[in-house]
């Protein structure tokens, strides 16, 4: 029944998704046109180089800009699939609403990761063409750069800095996870709460909730300083480290229970009458 939800989600985005991954691909193509064009003009021709560089910036802006239209357009889908008219035949459906509200937001995250995976394809295309055709070549500007990076790991911690740099990967992937899921939340209290302004009590309690976060966030930030100082001095790496999987048990905390939060209020306060 999971794969239905999800393949039913897809139909009904599905023109959407083509359209804005239409518009990543047109804008990979003319951001790695206006790259290699900005390598062959010298910076002493002040107004071509300007607009060129203005336009790469834009051309770079736009994959963010679509990763977030796709997020909200999978937050829309689930308002109206389930708060609008639409949502009586939905819950109308032989399956459990806990699990309606489970594949609705597995697409909400699988949905994000994807367009995040082709915008950073966009990403590498516009910054990798340029360089390959640029004086220096391709392979030796990426060995230099990644070279960089190996060396700055190296010099920060050893082996203790590459296990900060995976926890901060996974942290980076919990936090996005929770927040997704948090903005599910923020639809459901809004909807059930402010019937007359199911949208703007959603955006409402969107931020309170990201508020609240933050809130408890500098809090445990507050209550852990005194260990953060005594170790932050001596042990810059373990410091972080510390610093790390903290706030990675505060967004597990926080997006296990907004799933679970959530979960309870379709099951014990939605109302289809």
């Amino acid at each position: 029944m999971l794969k239905k939800l999800l393949y039913y989600e897809y139909r009904a985005l599905y023109r959407t998704f083509l359209t804005l991954l239409v518009l990543l691909g047109i804008t990979a193509v003319l951001g790695t046109a206006t790259g290699i064009l900005l390598n062959s003009v010298s910076p002493e021709h002040v107004l071509a180089y300007g607009s060129l560089l203005m336009l790469a910036v834009l051309f770079w802006l736009v994959p963010a800009i679509l990763c977030l239209v796709a997020e909200l357009m999978v937050y829309y889908r689930f308002y109206a699939s389930c708060f609008s008219d639409e949502g009586y035949l939905t819950f109308m459906l032989p399956v459990r609403r806990s699990r309606l509200l489970f594949g609705k937001m597995l697409f909400g995250v699988l949905s994000s990761f994807f367009f995040l995976a082709v915008s950073a394809v966009a990403y590498l295309l516009m910054l990798g063409i340029p360089m390959l055709l640029s004086s220096e070549g391709f392979i030796g500007s990426l060995a230099e750069f990644f070279g960089l990076i190996l060396d700055a790991t190296a010099t920060s911690g050893g082996v203790l800095g590459g296990v900060n740099a995976a926890l901060g990967i996974l942290l980076w992937l919990v936090e996005s996870v929770s927040t997704l899921i948090l903005g599910y939340t923020a639809i459901v209290i809004g909807s059930l709460y402010m019937k007359r302004h199911k949208l703007l009590g959603s955006v409402l309690f969107a931020v309170l909730i990201f508020f609240g976060v933050s809130i408890i966030s500098t809090i445990v930030g507050t209550l852990l300083s005194p260990v953060y100082l005594s170790v932050g001095i001596s042990h810059y790496e373990l410091y972080a480290m510390i610093a790390t999987l903290v706030d990675l048990c505060l967004y597990l905390g926080v997006g296990i229970g907004c799933y679970f939060l959530s979960r309870h209020m379709l099951e014990k306060n939605l109302n289809l009458s």
